[in-house]
């Protein structure tokens, strides 16, 4: 994912993403977060998820808060 900070001062970015089957539920979640990124910038966290490799499996947004 990329994460930008649009604003005009430096802030701090949490995200939550939840791993969904291929029937839409949800199977395990990840958080990933970004500190003190400076105006104008961007950084590319990388969520994980504990499942199993041999499932598939969406990545899905479901929260992000910036602080």
């Amino acid at each position: 994912m990329t994460i930008v900070n649009s604003g005009v001062s430096t802030a701090s970015y949490a995200v939550q993403v939840d791993f969904t089957d291929t029937s839409g539920k949800a199977v395990d979640s990840s958080f990933v977060g970004v500190q003190d990124l400076p105006a104008g910038d961007k950084a590319q966290p990388i969520a994980f998820s504990r499942a199993p490799a041999d499932q598939t499996l969406l990545p899905v947004v479901v929260k992000a808060l910036r602080y």
